[in-house]
């Protein structure tokens, strides 16, 4: 995930091509799926396919996007109907919207996940990696869960 976020900043900046390595490494993790499980510190794949996708939705990198647009829309396929926590399906479902993929059986889940005051509480970012120890934040969690709403809604 921070090598995603790494690669997303210096491709802003006009100079992805300095981290060659790290993308493809990055680029590997996504084509052997290794993100399915999470990782010692990210308690799912999601960040990393959320950010992945944000990265080639972004980019003005036509040779970077037509590298990994294909092979990132078949891994969020994939995970459609995937379990997960309210922050993990808002993530696959902005991820899935910014790739132009239809996410209908995650919506369901959010939206079933709603509080009654209106917000997401189940939402899991980051665990200590000796402890386990879960961080998450609500408001975070409802952020994610409303723009996911919001991107769906407006298709």
């Amino acid at each position: 995930m921070v090598c995603v976020n790494v690669l997303s900043f210096f491709d802003a900046h006009g100079r992805i091509g300095e981290l060659t390595p790290t993308l493809e490494w990055v680029g590997a993790i996504l084509e052997n799926r290794g993100y399915e499980d999470g990782t010692r510190y990210y308690t799912s794949g999601e960040p990393f396919l959320y950010f992945f996708a944000r990265l080639v939705s972004r980019t003005s990198d036509a040779s970077l996007r037509n590298r990994f647009r294909d092979m990132l829309a078949e891994r969020l396929t994939e995970r459609i109907g995937s379990p997960g926590d309210s922050l993990a399906l808002a993530m696959r479902i902005i991820a899935c919207s910014l790739l132009g993929l239809k996410n209908k059986v995650d919506v369901m889940k959010l939206l079933e996940r709603q509080e009654v005051d209106g917000s997401w509480t189940d939402g899991w970012f980051y665990h200590y990696g000796m402890t386990g120890v879960q961080i998450g934040n609500n408001g975070l969690t409802t952020a994610f869960a409303m723009k996911a709403i919001e991107l769906v809604s407006s298709v």
